[in-house]
């Protein structure tokens, strides 16, 4: 996360918080990668982020240029009711964005889930990505952003490279009572311990001089490994307390160096490391999605309380939604209350997105599919040849397995409020059909013994049906509301008959979308051959 000064004083550091829906002064400059309107038109599926007003814009008081979040409607063909949150501008240079949870949404006492896509540009030749981006909870408010450039909006500030011991000092500029999770797509990748490497490189300035991973239990993205002090080689994840000055590790140079004086500086300790070598593992011109799975402690009361935070890397495919488990880095690490600061037996905290940029910059933005605080949500597929259809029971359709033209089948989708504190709402579907079935009938009904709804229309447009449940979508109550647990789920069911052209075919998985107005997730079903 280097800010790139060619100042002597620009000092390193990381992280990031979260901003609003206002749009900063944009400076008159060529965009780095993409234009935003080419992003906004390879966005996957998300939300309507702005349908009940769950965020709200950062402020920030150390700075009196504006807020660069803004919120932009996706433009994907066959992506319906999404928008994207812009943190950083490709145009804008030293710009902060920032957006937050309107309350404080994110109950450290409860389990939660965040699901999301996000974007970075991959610069040009002359000009690299700027600093990134970083998920934040904190214990404060909407007013909380540390510093642009390498600060990433969450991190202290390191410019006063001639005085030592120093490090409360930074960690008190930093956003206080929080933990980030940092998208690093702009490395200090220097080690002044090396001493010949630095001297006569005209781009090294004292306090940019190499992250190096000082954490324990850091766990290298490469099959899980737990080491510790990994060496940063590129673009990485990792997360910590901004606000806790062990984060920031006392350094010096010496020696002749730079005019023969002796500087200090600070490496930051990275937790749960996630890198993939010197490639670009963010900064890329792509979607990429991230998933967090927050536990909870068994004990939220007890002086040492905490709880674990999962996150993951590269598990889907932006183009289909399917999981991609082999390419999927994550990395578990817990999550202190002491580092909150709570002042009673409340645990809730505010949680959102801050990014910067400095000499360079980047198009930034995420993508939501299910946020904490609202409602976690689940679906699967399966496919059934039927062998009795007065009874309506058959055979279930594995992956692999072969299915005789002229049969009749059976899509069901089946789809449930898991956890949350709100109903899932306007809840439709975009059903993506296999290849080589052609419908022939279809109902949707929620699981609380109602009459299933006939689909009038089964009109499939490039292979998809759409499936709207009712005017204005289907309800599922949460687990608090309803009045028996099945009014928690519902589910779509399909017939059909397997195409029988004489011709031995495959049909691969197809990826569907339940989708509503506050969550969002997919089914699959199974790739399947036809004889």
């Amino acid at each position: 996360m280097r800010a790139r000064m060619k100042m002597v004083m620009a000092g390193l550091v990381v992280v990031a918080g979260m901003t609003g829906w206002v749009q900063g002064t944009v400076s008159a400059r060529a965009a780095v990668g993409d234009s935003m309107a080419t992003v906004l038109n390879t966005a996957p599926q998300g939300l309507p982020i702005n349908a009940d007003g769950y965020f709200t814009e950062g402020t920030n008081s150390k700075s009196t240029a504006a807020n660069e979040a803004s919120i932009s409607n996706v433009t994907t063909p066959g992506v319906e009711d999404t928008q994207a949150v812009q943190i950083s501008n490709s145009a804008s240079l030293n710009s902060w964005g920032s957006i937050w949870s309107k309350g404080a949404y994110f109950d450290l006492d409860k389990n939660q889930y965040l699901s999301a896509w996000i974007y970075a540009s991959k610069g040009s030749e002359n000009d690299g990505p700027a600093d990134g981006m970083a998920i934040v909870l904190q214990n404060g408010g909407t007013n909380a952003y540390s510093g642009t450039g390498e600060a990433l909006g969450a991190w202290g500030m390191d410019n006063t490279q001639t005085t030592k011991d120093i490090a409360s000092t930074i960690a008190a500029g930093a956003i206080q009572n929080s933990w980030a999770l940092e998208f690093d797509t702009n490395v200090n990748n220097y080690d002044p311990s090396s001493g010949s490497t630095i001297i006569g490189n005209s781009s090294w300035t004292p306090g940019d001089a190499g992250e190096f991973d000082l954490g324990n239990n850091s766990t290298v993205q490469n099959g899980g490994t737990t080491a510790q002090n990994v060496a940063i080689a590129g673009q990485h994840i990792a997360s910590g307390y901004p606000g806790d000055s062990s984060y920031y590790v006392p350094k010096t140079q010496s020696t002749g160096v730079i005019f023969g004086k002796t500087y200090y500086y600070y490496e930051l300790k990275h937790d749960g490391l996630l890198q993939q070598g010197s490639t670009s593992f963010i900064a890329d011109g792509a979607w990429h999605h991230v998933t967090l799975e927050y536990t909870a402690p068994t004990d939220p009361t007890a002086t040492d309380a905490a709880g674990s935070m999962k996150y993951t890397y590269n598990d889907k495919n932006p183009d289909t939604g399917a999981a991609t488990p082999s390419s999927a880095r994550s990395a578990t690490v817990p999550i202190n209350f002491s580092e909150f600061h709570f002042s009673n037996s409340d645990h809730d905290v505010y949680w959102g997105f801050t990014g910067s940029t400095g000499a360079s910059s980047e198009n930034a933005l995420v993508d939501f599919e299910q946020v904490p605080g609202q409602v976690r949500v689940n679906a699967g597929a399966t496919l059934t040849k039927i062998t009795d259809k007065s009874k309506d029971t058959g055979t279930t359709i594995n992956s692999g397995d072969t299915v005789s033209g002229g049969s009749t089948v059976k899509l069901e989708y089946d789809f449930n409020w898991a956890d949350g504190d709100k109903d899932w709402t306007g809840v439709n579907a975009t059903l993506n059909i296999p290849d080589g079935i052609k419908l022939t009938s279809g109902t949707y009904q929620r699981d609380d013994d109602s009459a299933a709804t006939k689909i009038s229309d089964l009109t499939e447009s490039s292979g998809k049906l759409k499936v709207a449940m009712g005017d204005s979508g289907m309800t599922l109550l949460s687990g608090t509301d309803a009045t028996d647990d099945k009014q928690t789920s519902g589910k779509i069911v399909l017939y059909g008959t397997v195409d029988n052209s004489g011709t031995t075919t495959s049909s691969d998985a197809k990826v569907s979308q339940i989708i509503g107005t506050n969550a969002l997730t997919q089914a699959t079903t199974p790739q399947f051959n036809i004889q």
